[in-house]
């Protein structure tokens, strides 16, 4: 049951991901009703493009944590090998100092790789999208496109 308050009748669908895809006018809307369900929709665009980017950063950013971490493994065996094959104690020593300080300057890059990823991914985030859409040109609004 609908009536002249509530301008829409929502529908069941199961992509929510767009306003226009469950909520149809139930009447004329006056050009004013319009241009709240345009703000609306547009809301809900924004809203949508917020949720599916921050998924997506997530999603990267264990990808990411899951390649450095592969990377620090494979150099921590290889130190560890190079240092069982060095036979002389003196020699094993030094080596093995030097070795630390390689692998946590290493791991220092790493992490630092991993925060510039970071650091770009929540500008992307953090970037405005448009206040309102467009206006229909003339041409757009007499052909129908444009609504």
């Amino acid at each position: 049951m609908t009536t002249d308050l509530v301008p829409l009748a929502p529908q069941p669908v199961t992509d929510i991901s767009r306003f226009e895809n469950f909520a149809v006018p139930s009447r004329k809307l006056t050009s004013h009703e319009k241009a709240i369900y345009r703000r609306l929709a547009s809301d809900w665009a924004q809203l949508d493009a917020t949720a599916q980017s921050t998924l997506y950063a997530s999603y990267l950013t264990g990808k990411l944590t899951e390649f450095l971490g592969s990377i620090s493994s494979g150099l921590i065996n290889t130190t560890l090998d190079q240092q069982d094959a060095s036979v002389d104690p003196r020699g094993r020593s030094m080596l093995q100092n030097f070795h630390n300080a390689m692998l946590q300057q290493d791991g220092q890059i790493l992490l630092g790789f991993k925060l510039t990823a970071a650091r770009k991914m929540d500008a992307v985030l953090a970037e405005d999208y448009p206040d309102t859409p467009p206006t229909p040109n003339v041409w757009q609004r007499m052909l129908g496109r444009g609504t």
